[in-house]
């Protein structure tokens, strides 16, 4: 199973659209910035319920110091949900031995309904 997912994250590699991609700096920068309601402002309704300014604020607290150290972000691919599609980024840090971050955006309706950094 782990190989067909991998398979499925390369063979769509190179497709990520442009307004996911704008999507994904928006919440990178809002969540480096610990600001909600530019987080918010790509969201849908139930995404926008879900994150309060704790929530934001305790993630902030965790990776905005790397995030403004530098980082690059690697697109790696995109899995197809009922709906929705969920895109995924790596996130390496420009710090040394900070290991590094899997970010999952979830898309429907040109509208974010699920972001985690883990």
């Amino acid at each position: 199973m782990a190989a067909l997912f991998t398979f499925a994250l390369t063979t769509q590699a190179e497709d990520v659209p442009e307004a996911v991609e704008k999507q994904c700096e928006v919440l990178l920068k809002a969540t480096q910035e610990n600001d909600l309601d530019k987080f918010e402002s790509v969201c849908d309704e139930a995404m926008r319920k879900a994150i309060t300014a704790e929530k934001l604020k305790q993630v902030s607290d965790q990776v905005a110091t790397l995030m403004k150290g530098g980082y690059k972000k690697t697109f790696m691919g995109s899995v197809d949900r009922i709906n929705y599609r969920t895109y995924y980024w790596k996130l390496t840090f420009d710090a040394k031995d900070v290991g590094e971050i899997l970010v999952q955006l979830t898309s429907g309706n040109g509208k974010v309904s699920g972001f985690f950094m883990q």
